[in-house]
């Protein structure tokens, strides 16, 4: 399970990397365009995200549903252009917002690992008290 989900983030990275580099020599129509596709795509796969984890009734998992919809809607307020300020000031205001949403993602990462990692020590840990159980009987 582990390993399928490395390979969906792998793939996703390496397609968030072909575009940022794209993006930085689209005109602006084309980035425009790439823009309003990314949008779609991104609000389909956060309503499909949404979706899953609503059936979910694990208490924890409850929790990470209401964090991530609050980041999500604090996201949404921060990167709308501020009316007071130049535009030069809302694109640097705008790439800080990137790249700190890209070092949450980094962390987010590095939380996931420790995650896996975890449950597969938990399972292990669960085969081997059930394999001893076993011999025991």
């Amino acid at each position: 399970m582990f390993a399928a989900k490395m390979i969906e983030l792998d793939e996703k990275l390496r397609h968030l990397h072909e575009r940022i580099d794209d993006g930085e020599h689209e005109d602006i129509t084309a980035l425009m365009g790439e823009l309003n596709a990314l949008t779609e795509e991104y609000n389909l796969e956060q309503d499909a995200i949404r979706y899953r984890l609503k059936e979910c009734k694990v208490p924890k998992i409850q929790a990470l549903i209401s964090m991530y919809n609050d980041v999500q809607e604090r996201m949404h307020n921060a990167a709308e252009s501020d009316p007071e300020a130049t535009w030069n000031e809302n694109a640097e205001n705008t790439a800080l917002l990137a790249e700190y949403a890209l070092d949450f993602a980094i962390l987010a990462a590095d939380r996931a690992l420790l995650l896996s990692l975890k449950a597969i020590q938990e399972q292990k840990e669960a085969s081997k008290i059930e394999l001893q159980q076993n011999n025991l009987v």
